[in-house]
């Protein structure tokens, strides 16, 4: 928050400059921003302590692969003898299979932390609190009273008759039962990765993700089905029913600046009022933040407002602008480019994406969503009175996915937007010179002028020298490899429900300077190196696919070698490629060999100059015994050794290290992962040989460079970490 104080102020005076009409809504917004830095940050408990979390839920039980939690409001928080105000955001998580507790407070005891987001030298939004307990056991059920308690019942109790018709054998795993996941309960990670890469590379993810768009959508078509009534009893079930809407799916920023803007509108209908979206937008912005200064930091919060912001204020510039087209067509487009506009300064920062098409497709994606919300909202009711009879019913849903599961087989020819990697004042410019490009002809030359400044000023990143980089993806592995525009990736990462590519891979090659790959290298087909190769594909154009033969086409390996237009190549032990001058040389797998998963992972000998860095996936003892006896010399004194399967105490033995002598070892481990990587016997291992030792859950990413003369040049970008 330390910077938007300076922001916020020159904002203000922006504001104070402006029109009447303007003034209002500049300055609110600019009010509510220092309000929200003048307030004090929440105090921070001891991540290793135990506490106990007294707290109200914030949305609704979700159970998952990785566990069962839910988000919870603080409201009281005690470590060891110290009990103080806690009015944060928390997710709890239990164990998978857990039944948590039904009930609108509860009582949890664990440990209270905040992950420490990935060190790659990029901006990223750092995770919430998290609470972490070992059982169900270690919550308790409070009770409460009240409406909200009452409200939040029946709508757990109509979520449940939801589950229970998507798990009937009719519905279950359908296209149609992962839309009502989304449009209805808001479990937008619960769609296929496939159908939200697609969604994303054509600037569509706002459609899924819940959000004052549905609340609009949901009002429009009770404005279309209540054309009979009066203004007043409309405008009250327009309000009755997004408020409704609201506490079904949980209080998201995004969903409650809607409501209150709808509330304000019923009000001044009631009152016979003419309405002023931009004002209400303004004091509604505010006050939220006012009231809850984490909202400034809330990228969902900042596109609802942004977005809103441009539809209100530039698309009625666009609109009169675009005489030439038809009215019905003017009046969509303007309001669809007014909202890309409006969200360009925080969108590109932080996803690197610009979709120049994204207004067309929003043309037609955007009604059809509004059908598909109408008829999943009326399966829902049927649901709730009747689960089976919503079961059989499921096909009508089916029909409404059809265009969202199709947008995951477009051509990456046609989807695939433009990769940027721009700060938040270079993005403002850029908003700012379409604005005054498509808007006429008086601020065209400006606006190109302005452009052309922009563009000249992000150029792509160059590097002279072969590098390697190893991108910290938590738990897991990626390795890039570089010479110039040849660039190949070594395993992507993977996570089970987040998307790594968009969140981490992307991020971090835009900023390297990578804007296409030669090939995509599978080591092995584990989620946490197989998954994000699968959806880097999506933003980046890929030549080839490398792989050892024989894994089972399943999972991420089906989707790899499904990539269109491109190069499946197997890989035996005695394979080489080269990526500009770098020489790579296969040692693993030989061939005919099927069994196994780790021990058949690719293992690569990089060569350039007079360096050599062997890169050994996940392999284990036995096959480190065999490579040995395989390949003598080539695994002698070599100068970088990628350890094997993120420091487990399986691989890494002391033969293998004596005769390796690595000058340099790297892992790739998460912090504080479940697995206990790397292991204190593999460190104390390397630490006896003398043998230097980076880690990404320390150090972060590591670039390796080899200068003319063959020396290692280590950069560290993400160092020092932020403190917990």
């Amino acid at each position: 928050m330390a910077r938007t104080i300076p922001g916020a102020a020159v904002l203000l005076g922006l504001g104070l400059a402006l029109s009447s009409k303007a003034r209002v809504v500049v300055s609110s917004l600019a009010i509510g921003l220092i309000g929200g830095w003048v307030n004090p940050q929440a105090w921070s408990p001891d991540p290793e302590a135990p506490v106990v979390l007294v707290a109200h839920l914030d949305g609704h039980w979700s159970r998952t692969a990785e566990g069962t939690s839910v988000a919870v409001r603080g409201e009281w928080l005690r470590v060891g003898g110290r009990v103080r105000a806690w009015r944060n955001r928390v997710v709890i998580t239990l164990p998978v299979g857990s039944v948590p507790p039904e009930s609108y407070r509860l009582r949890a005891r664990g440990y209270l932390r905040r992950p420490e987001p990935l060190a790659n030298g990029v901006s990223i939004l750092r995770p919430g609190w998290r609470l972490y307990a070992k059982s169900v056991h270690f919550t308790e059920p409070l009770p409460s009273s009240g409406v909200m308690p009452r409200i939040h019942g029946l709508s757990a109790l109509a979520r449940v008759r939801i589950r229970d018709a998507l798990q009937a054998q009719e519905a279950a795993g359908s296209a149609g039962a992962y839309l009502i996941q989304a449009l209805v309960l808001g479990e937008g990670w619960a769609l296929p990765s496939s159908w939200r890469r697609g969604l994303q590379a054509c600037g569509l993810s706002h459609l899924i993700a819940l959000s004052g768009l549905h609340v609009g959508l949901l009002a429009g078509m009770t404005l279309a089905l209540t054309f009979r009534l009066a203004t007043r009893a409309r405008a009250a079930l327009i309000m009755a029913l997004a408020i409704s809407y609201l506490l079904f799916v949980g209080p998201r920023p995004s969903l409650i600046r809607a409501c209150c803007m709808l509330i304000a509108l019923w009000i001044a209908l009631w009152l016979r009022r003419s309405p002023l979206p931009g004002n209400t937008l303004a004091v509604v912005a505010a006050m939220m933040v006012v009231a809850r200064p984490q909202l400034i930091g809330d990228l969902g919060f900042r596109l609802t407002v942004s977005a809103t912001a441009g539809i209100l204020v530039v698309s009625p510039v666009l609109e009169k602008s675009w005489t030439r087209l038809p009215v019905w067509l003017r009046r969509s487009l303007s309001v669809t480019v007014g909202a890309q506009l409006g969200t360009l300064p925080w969108a590109i920062p932080e996803f690197h994406l610009f979709t120049p098409l994204a207004p067309v497709w929003n043309l037609f994606a955007i009604p059809w969503t509004a059908l598909a919300l109408g008829i999943s909202m009326v399966w829902s009711f049927v649901a709730i009175g009747s689960p089976s009879l919503a079961a059989k019913l499921t096909f009508l849903v089916d029909l409404a996915a059809i265009p969202f599961a199709g947008v995951a087989d477009l051509s990456a020819f046609v989807t695939r937007p433009i990769i940027v990697d721009w700060g938040y004042t270079a993005a403002f410019l850029m908003s700012l010179a379409l604005v005054g490009l498509l808007a006429g002809r008086r601020l065209r030359l400006p606006a190109i002028a302005l452009l052309l400044v922009v563009l000249a000023s992000g150029g792509q990143s160059s590097v002279d020298s072969p590098e390697l980089v190893l991108l910290d993806v938590g738990q897991g592995e990626s390795i890039l490899l570089r010479d110039g525009q040849a660039a190949v990736l070594l395993d992507g990462g993977g996570w089970r429900r987040a998307d790594i590519a968009s969140r981490v891979l992307l991020p971090v090659l835009s900023s390297l300077g990578v804007r296409r790959l030669n090939a995509l290298i599978l080591s092995h087909p584990d989620l946490d190196h197989c998954g994000g190769l699968v959806q880097i594909a999506s933003f980046l154009p890929v030549d080839a696919v490398w792989s050892a033969p024989g894994w089972s086409p399943k999972g991420c390996v089906a989707d790899l070698y499904g990539l269109p237009r491109v190069r499946i190549r197997s890989l035996w032990a005695g394979e080489e490629m080269r990526v500009g001058r770098w020489e790579l040389r296969v040692l693993n797998p030989p061939p005919g060999v099927r069994r196994g998963v780790n021990d058949r992972s690719l293992v690569l000998l990089a060569r350039i100059e007079n360096r050599s860095l062997l890169l050994t996936g996940d392999i284990e003892e036995s096959t480190e015994h065999r490579l040995l006896r395989a390949y003598p010399e080539a695994l002698r004194d070599v100068d970088v050794l990628k350890v094997a399967h993120h420091g487990s105490r399986t691989s890494s033995t002391a033969e293998w290290l004596d005769h390796t002598h690595p000058s340099l070892a790297l892992i790739s481990a998460g912090i504080d992962n479940r697995y206990g990587h790397p292991s204190p016997e593999v460190i104390q291992r390397l630490a006896n040989r003398g043998t230097p030792t980076l880690r990404t859950d320390q150090q972060g990413l590591v670039r390796l460079a080899i200068g003319q003369t063959g020396a290692l040049e280590i950069s560290l970008p993400g160092m020092p970490r932020s403190s917990r």
